[in-house]
């Protein structure tokens, strides 16, 4: 009778996926864009067939891919990608609120990526609701005056310019100025750079 060896049977799917996934996230970060694409829709294949359709694996998969496309339409200009990546990052989010809650940092990343896909297909108002709801998250996790906060408030005030106008945007730029001044100092070249910028803003829109 044969004694199976326990070293020498095949990766399953699910350690297979894996793997692909993070060939997946290597090639992303190296700029490789096809590659990442091929491997994120084989990931999500062989996880299809080990996990649950809402398994946190397949949220991480989704998203990656969604991001995939989301960065080719928008570096290389390659067409029809857009829509696919608002519905992947709609997925992963769905997943991921299931799994979390509707105020868990783990949601910033695919809420701020949506957020900007908003404001690039020019529906700043559903980009506003997006800001705002990041900005709750970080402020209940981290505190009202951490410096990660700095740009998520500098998304919601640059949608804000256009939804609402200077006036609305104002306080969030004084918070802002504010954050960085105390934590970096008022030399540091972030806090000077939004000075500057800030104060541009202010001369157009007065």
């Amino acid at each position: 009778m044969a004694i199976s060896d326990e070293n020498h049977l095949p990766p399953s799917n699910s350690s297979l996926a894996e793997d692909m996934s993070k060939l997946a996230s290597e090639s992303l970060s190296a700029g490789s864009f096809e590659e990442a694409e091929e491997q994120y829709r084989q990931a999500l294949e062989l996880y299809s067939k080990s996990h649950a359709p809402d398994a946190p694996e397949i949220a991480i998969c989704l998203n990656g891919l969604a991001e995939v496309l989301y960065l080719s339409n928008h570096l290389l200009c390659l067409p029809g990608r857009t829509e696919e990546a608002e519905e992947l990052f709609r997925q992963a989010l769905k997943i991921d609120e299931s799994a979390h809650g509707p105020h868990h940092p783990l949601l910033v990343k695919s809420l701020d990526s949506l957020a900007s896909m908003m404001e690039e297909t020019e529906r700043e108002h559903e980009a506003e609701a997006i800001y705002r709801r990041v900005v709750k998250i970080r402020e209940d996790t981290l505190g009202p005056d951490h410096p990660e906060l700095v740009y998520d408030l500098n998304n919601l005030a640059r949608v804000l310019l256009t939804t609402t106008g200077y006036k609305a945007v104002k306080p969030l730029h004084n918070r802002i100025l504010d954050i960085c001044r105390t934590h970096l100092g008022p030399d540091h070249p972030e806090t000077k750079q939004f000075e500057s910028s800030y104060s541009f803003i202010q001369s157009a829109c007065e």
